[in-house]
C-alpha cells in the first residue's frame, strides 16, 4: 500500500520536472492580452494620424513599443505594424532617413508586413515598395550586455564600464574599492540624451565580497540611444578620493533592443543607429578626475556630439513658408481712432481732446522675403470718411463758412486720407507643433513714411438767409512724417502657410513743422489676408 503511494508521488514529480521546460517556453511567448494591447495602441495611432495629430500618434506608438519590450513581444508581427505606422509619421514630418529606418525595422520583424489599408496612397505605396525591395534579411546577433566581474581583491578604485545594454531593462552598476582608501560613499552621475544635467544617485555597499558597491537603475529610466555616466568616491568629510570617468569624459552605454541587426559596411543599422561597441577592459583609476565639472558645457557638447555624414542628415521640417518664397503680399481693410490737434478743416472749430473715429481704409502691402520669417515691404493705405455733403461744398448747399473764409470750396478731397510706408516685418515659426493644415503665427514690425490722416468731428455751418446753424460731420487734418509700429496674429489656411488670414493692430502718428497738423496718437485695427510666393 505504502509502496504504491510512493510510486505515484514519484511519477507525479517526474512528470512535473519534464513539463517545467515546456511551461517556461510558453511563459517566454508573447501573451494574447499583450498582442491585443499593442493592436489597440496601433489603431489609436491610426485615428490620431487621420486627424493629423502626429505627436499624439507618435506617443501611442512609443507606448506600443514599451509594451512589446516589457512583455516579450519584440518579434511579434503586430509590432511590425507599429513600425510601419511610425515610418508614415516620419514621412509626414519630412524625415526620410527616419522613415526608412522604421520600415526596415518593421521588415526585420516581419518581412511580409504591408502598409495598413488606412495608410495606403500612391506616394506611400511607392516609397514602401522601394524600401521593401532594398531590404535583405541578415543574421541576427544578440547584443552583448554587461561586463565581466573582476576577480580577486581590488588594487584601488575599480570599475568595469558597461558598453551595451538593452533599452528598458533594469541596470546594475557596480564598483570595488580597496579598504585602505577609506571610502565612505560612492555617487553615480548619469543622464540619457533627453536629460540636460546628470542625475545623482548613491551606491550601496553590499555584494558577495567586502569591497563592492552597487546601485540599481530602473528600466523605465533607461530610454534612448545611449546612457552616459561617471562615478565619484568620497572619503571622510565628503572629500573626493577617486573617480571613474568625469563630466568631460563620461562612460557611454549604447542602448539596444533585445535583438540587433548586424550592420553591413556603409549601411546604417535601423535598430540601434550604429554598430555595437567593443567591450572595454578593466579600468583602474590612477588619479583623481575632476568629476564635478559642467557636463553640458559648450566644450563638452562640441567634443562629444557625433558627426553625421551628408547621407545621414535629415532635412528639417520647414516651420515657416515652404519652398523658396521670395515675394510677400498682403491686403486688408479696417478703421481706427486717434487724438487730434488744431482746427477742423471747413467749420474751423477747435478739435476736441477726446478720441475721434478715423477713416475706413484699405491697405495693400508688397515686399521681399529676405528670409522665410523676415521681409522688407512697401505699404500703402487709402481711407474714406463719411463727412456731410454740406462740408464737401458748403456754398453749393446754401451755407457760408465761418469767419468769412473766401478760399474756394474744399470739394471731395477732405473725405479721403492716405499713408505710404516703408516697413520691416518679422514673423514667428508655427505655434502649433503638429503638422496641421491650419496653424498660428504672430508677427511684429515697424516703419516710417509720409501721409495725410483725417478724423471725423462735429461742426456748425451758418445759413445766411435765416442766420441759423446746422450740425455737420467735418474732418480734422493731420499730415507729415508718419512713424508706424504694428503687431498681429496670422492663421495659415493651407499646410504650407503660403496663404494666411490675419488680424493686425497699427500705431500711427503724424508730425510736421505746423503743430496744428500733428497727431500724436492714432490706432488702426484691420482684418485681411497675406500671401507668400
Amino acid at each position: 500500500m505504502h509502496s504504491r503511494i510512493l510510486i505515484q508521488v514519484a511519477a507525479g514529480v517526474l512528470i512535473s520536472l519534464l513539463a517545467w521546460p515546456a511551461q517556461q517556453a510558453v511563459a517566454q511567448k508573447c501573451a494574447a492580452t499583450s498582442v491585443r494591447k499593442i493592436k489597440k495602441l496601433n489603431i489609436d495611432a491610426l485615428d490620431d494620424n487621420d486627424r493629423w495629430e502626429l505627436s499624439k500618434a507618435r506617443q501611442k506608438l512609443e507606448d506600443a513599443k514599451l509594451v512589446a519590450q516589457s512583455r516579450k513581444c519584440l518579434t511579434h508581427p503586430e509590432l511590425a505594424v507599429t513600425y510601419v505606422i511610425l515610418g508614415v509619421l516620419e514621412q509626414r514630418s519630412q524625415k526620410p532617413v527616419a522613415m526608412k529606418a522604421a520600415w526596415l525595422k518593421a521588415l526585420s520583424i516581419n518581412p511580409k508586413v504591408v502598409l495598413h489599408k488606412r495608410l495606403q496612397s500612391a506616394k506611400l505605396n511607392r516609397l514602401f515598395a522601394r524600401v521593401k525591395a532594398g531590404y535583405k534579411p541578415v543574421a541576427r546577433v544578440v547584443a552583448r550586455t554587461g561586463a565581466l566581474a573582476p576577480k580577486g581583491p581590488p588594487k584601488g578604485f575599480e570599475h568595469v564600464p558597461i558598453l551595451n545594454w538593452e533599452e528598458g531593462k533594469t541596470l546594475t552598476i557596480s564598483v570595488r574599492s580597496m579598504d585602505k582608501m577609506g571610502i565612505q560613499r560612492v555617487s553615480l552621475f548619469y543622464k540619457t540624451a533627453a536629460d540636460a544635467t546628470p542625475k545623482r544617485v548613491e551606491l550601496i555597499k553590499k555584494g558577495a565580497d567586502k569591497w563592492s558597491w552597487s546601485v540599481v537603475i530602473e528600466g523605465t529610466k533607461i530610454r534612448g540611444k545611449e546612457l552616459k555616466y561617471y562615478l565619484v568616491a568620497y572619503a571622510t568629510g565628503d572629500k573626493e578620493a577617486a573617480a571613474s570617468g568625469n563630466s568631460a569624459s563620461m562612460h557611454i552605454i549604447a542602448l539596444t533592443s533585445a535583438a540587433v541587426v548586424k550592420r553591413r559596411s556603409g549601411e546604417e543599422n535601423p535598430l540601434t543607429g550604429g554598430q555595437l561597441r567593443r567591450r572595454a577592459g578593466r579600468r583602474v583609476a590612477a588619479r583623481l578626475d575632476h568629476a564635478l565639472e559642467d557636463p553640458d558645457s559648450p566644450t563638452e557638447r562640441a567634443t562629444t556630439a557625433p558627426k553625421k555624414t551628408p547621407e545621414e542628415r535629415e532635412p528639417s521640417v520647414v516651420k515657416g513658408f515652404v519652398g523658396k518664397a521670395r515675394i510677400f503680399a498682403a491686403l486688408s481693410a479696417g478703421t481706427g481712432f486717434g487724438l487730434m490737434t488744431g482746427r477742423t478743416e471747413v467749420t474751423d472749430e477747435i478739435a476736441p481732446s477726446s478720441p475721434s473715429l478715423g477713416s475706413v481704409y484699405t491697405h495693400f502691402e508688397l515686399g521681399y522675403l529676405v528670409t522665410q520669417q523676415f521681409s522688407i515691404n512697401f505699404s500703402f493705405r487709402l481711407g474714406f470718411l463719411l463727412i456731410s455733403d454740406e462740408v464737401k461744398d458748403p456754398e453749393d448747399g446754401g451755407f457760408t463758412k465761418p469767419l468769412d473764409r473766401t478760399e474756394p470750396a474744399v470739394g471731395v478731397r477732405n473725405s479721403n486720407d492716405f499713408v505710404g510706408l516703408l516697413r520691416a516685418r518679422w514673423q514667428s515659426k508655427r505655434l502649433l507643433r503638429a503638422n496641421l493644415p491650419i496653424n498660428l503665427r504672430w508677427y511684429v514690425g515697424g516703419g516710417i513714411g509720409y501721409g495725410v490722416i483725417r478724423h471725423l468731428v462735429s461742426g456748425q455751418l451758418v445759413d445766411p438767409t435765416t442766420g441759423g446753424t446746422k450740425t455737420v460731420l467735418d474732418s480734422d487734418l493731420s499730415k507729415g512724417i508718419v512713424p508706424n509700429a504694428f503687431a498681429g496674429i496670422s492663421m495659415c489656411v493651407v499646410r504650407s502657410c503660403a496663404v494666411n488670414v490675419h488680424v493686425e493692430v497699427n500705431y500711427l502718428a503724424a508730425f510736421w513743422s505746423d503743430t496744428d497738423l500733428n497727431t500724436p496718437f492714432h490706432m488702426d485695427f484691420s482684418l485681411g489676408a497675406n500671401f507668400a510666393f
